[in-house]
């Protein structure tokens, strides 16, 4: 079930008008995510249960690839290709599938 909502944005400065919004939801069978994920300056740090979805983050237009952070507080590539942001939208990235396969999908909010 994917869920939207409006965006609130978590305070950056955007002022230059360039900033798009991200949040992330974990729509998978049986992934946990435990310490964090992100896509370019939008960053979600705690754990994401399955069904579960953040608020929005901001970060500049651009293309990114998603990433998890690890116990030790790195953030490493999880995804193979890249997704594209652009300023003045808002996005949902979800994670879906299980442990054995599973995907990120970019979803445009508005």
């Amino acid at each position: 079930m994917l869920v939207f909502s409006m965006a609130c944005y978590d305070g950056d400065d955007d002022s230059d008008g360039k900033k798009a919004a991200v949040r992330f939801q974990n729509a998978s069978d049986d992934i946990v995510i435990n310490y964090g994920i992100k896509l370019g300056g939008a960053a979600y740090v705690g754990s994401l249960s399955v069904g579960q979805y953040t608020g929005y983050y901001s970060t500049s237009p651009g293309s990114y690839s998603v990433q998890l952070r690890d116990g030790s507080g790195n953030w490493v590539t999880d995804s193979m290709g890249s997704f594209v942001v652009e300023d003045g939208h808002d996005y949902t990235v979800v994670l879906d599938g299980n442990i054995n396969s599973y995907m990120y999908y970019l979803i445009l909010d508005n």
